[in-house]
């Protein structure tokens, strides 16, 4: 299962390589589509998702590839929900 990161993440901020921006042919930020992958063991109340290593999608070009990010505090188990509510992202230590 997957999610549209920037819908339940709004804060959610990354920078792409040059690298994956040449190779997915990204034009424009308007181009692309940020997945996360879900995993859930039990109810959706306690799912997680991989903000560490999202899905970067060029809708137009229609080339995509997980990326996982060098910058940036993301974990890789981050809760959706906290007590009913859409989490806040969680910084990873280390």
């Amino acid at each position: 299962m997957v999610l549209e990161t920037l819908s339940f993440f709004s804060e959610y901020d990354i920078e792409l390589d040059e690298s994956l921006v040449e190779e997915l042919q990204i034009e424009k930020p308007e181009d692309i589509l940020i997945l996360s992958i879900v995993t859930s063991k039990g109810s959706l109340k306690e799912a997680t998702t991989n903000l560490k290593a999202p899905i970067i999608l060029n809708m137009v070009k229609k080339t995509a590839k997980q990326y996982v990010l060098e910058k940036g505090n993301y974990v890789i188990r981050q809760p959706l929900f906290i007590s009913d509510q859409p989490s806040t992202i969680i910084e990873s230590k280390g």
